[in-house]
């Protein structure tokens, strides 16, 4: 379920279940939050938890600084049930247009719809 009341903040839940014959049954409930804290800057915060196998899957954080022509991305994670943690910066180029849009930030983030 994707919630987008404002252009500023959306909110998606989700949950999507894996089975498998080795005996692996996982259901996973993800949140995720979005919110454009001004013209320049953004952020996301998100989490996962496996109601199936009763785990903890970890949670992430991203901050965006949205420029004219690139995007810069910088994150973070971290997964309690592998105690795994990653960090990541990408730079995202704003020039690629579909007719008179151009491609938004976020706008394929995985969170479960596109704008």
């Amino acid at each position: 379920m994707l919630s987008r009341r404002t252009d500023r903040g959306s909110f998606f839940a989700g949950i999507r279940q894996v089975k498998n014959s080795a005996g692996l049954d996982s259901q996973i409930v993800t949140l995720r939050a979005n919110y454009r804290m001004s013209e320049k800057w953004g952020g996301t915060v998100g989490t996962a938890y496996d109601i199936g196998e009763n785990q903890d899957r970890g949670q992430s954080v991203t901050l965006i600084r949205y420029g004219k022509d690139f995007n810069l991305r910088v994150g973070a994670a971290y997964n309690p049930s592998k105690n795994t943690s990653r960090f990541g910066v990408s730079i995202e180029p704003r020039f690629i247009r579909f007719g008179s849009r151009s491609l938004q930030p976020g706008q394929f983030d995985g969170s479960g719809g596109t704008r």
